[in-house]
Order: structure tokens, then C-alpha cells, then sequence
């Protein structure tokens, strides 16, 4: 009976980091299609009702103490630039991330760095580097967004950029992600989802 138990122990510990590694794995790739599916949902909103959209990201806390990624969308009402609370409205429910946390290309893992080209290396292009506002406040119950950074798409699909929204564009804007253990970010593991606003292209980076 010794011998099995100890066996089972010896087992059990070379199978459970294995298990854990597995888990991070598939938060990852679950984060990197649910930010992709944000960001083109928000796109399509915006080029078929003619109206402004406006998507902010905000790295939190949540209730168990560990690290989370929060998504919104809200859209103009009126379809104009108006970003008032009264014209704005959300797109959809808010999109929680348990375990990962945005971050820019400096920070992201050498294996995820490895995996990308030279048209998404810019930290300046990456979303947690955009400008913040307060666009989302009161529009999710949830004081994260009373200001967070905001990627705003144009009626015709384009990422706007806010030194002048009316007239020029990025090309394109990114979302590096990263799982965490507890608040911690990990460092071997993540994925980058790149939205290239001139085409409405998602190109999808994760380490092989």
C-alpha cells in the first residue's frame, strides 16, 4: 500500500504541472479569439450603422485577487463623433479575461516576440499605449473603465488617431497579451492580436 501511494505521489507530481501548462495554454488562445472577435464585432457595428465605435481595454483586479483584462464597446447614437455620455451606448456585454493582462511589445515573452514581424513591433501601436478617456464611464457598472485606453473606429472601419480624429488613421493597432499566476505576468507564454484598420484585417500571433 506504501509502495502505490508513493507512486501515485510521484505521479501526481509530474503530471500537474503538466495540467497547468495546458490550462495557461488555452487562456491564452481563449483571450487572443475573444479580443479578435471584440474588435471585429466592434468594426462591423461601426461600418453598418454608419456611427462612431469605441473600444476601451483596462487591466484590473478581480474579486479572488488575481490579474483580469476587461473589454467594452460603446457606439455613437447619432452616429456622429459626439462622444458625450448621452450619445454613447454599449455594443455589448463587457468582456472579462481571468489570468491575462495586456501589455505592449517590449514587455511581451522573447516567444511571442519571435512569432511576429517587423509591421507590429511599435509599442506606440500597441492599445495599452493608447489615450485614455472616459468614453466607457457608467456605461458597464464598473469603475475600471471611468478611464482606460480607447481604440476608437471610425464609420468607415478605420482606427482613428487622437491628435485628429477627422482626418487621420493607424494603419494598425495591437493588443499583446499575457497569461498571469496570482498578479504576476508570465513570461514564457502570450499572443498578440494586430487589427489593421485601413483593410479590417486580424492577424493573430501565438508562439508554435
Amino acid at each position: 500500500m506504501l509502495v502505490v501511494i508513493g507512486v501515485i505521489s510521484i505521479l501526481l507530481i509530474a503530471v500537474v504541472p503538466a495540467f497547468n501548462s495546458i490550462n495557461v495554454a488555452r487562456g491564452v488562445t481563449r483571450a487572443m479569439n475573444q479580443v479578435s472577435s471584440a474588435l471585429e464585432l466592434a468594426r462591423a457595428e461601426a461600418m453598418a450603422t454608419r456611427s462612431y465605435v469605441y473600444v476601451g481595454f483596462v487591466n484590473t483586479t478581480n474579486s479572488d485577487g488575481n490579474a483580469e483584462l476587461r473589454c467594452g464597446a460603446v457606439i455613437s447614437i447619432d452616429g456622429s463623433s459626439d462622444t458625450t455620455a448621452a450619445n454613447l451606448r454599449p455594443v455589448s456585454k463587457l468582456l472579462k479575461l481571468p489570468s491575462i493582462l495586456m501589455t505592449n511589445y517590449t514587455n511581451l515573452p522573447a516567444s511571442v516576440k519571435a512569432a511576429t514581424d517587423v509591421s507590429i513591433q511599435t509599442d506606440s501601436d500597441y492599445v495599452i499605449s493608447f489615450p485614455v478617456t472616459a468614453y466607457l464611464k457608467d456605461k458597464f457598472n464598473d469603475s475600471a473603465f471611468d478611464s482606460c485606453p480607447t481604440v476608437q473606429i471610425s464609420p468607415q472601419g478605420e482606427i482613428l488617431h487622437s491628435l485628429n480624429p477627422a482626418v487621420f488613421f493607424r494603419t494598425t493597432t495591437s493588443v499583446g497579451l499575457v497569461p498571469t499566476h496570482g498578479t504576476v505576468p508570465g513570461t514564457t507564454d502570450g499572443a498578440i492580436v494586430s487589427y489593421y484598420g485601413g483593410t479590417g484585417q486580424l492577424r493573430l500571433t501565438r508562439p508554435l
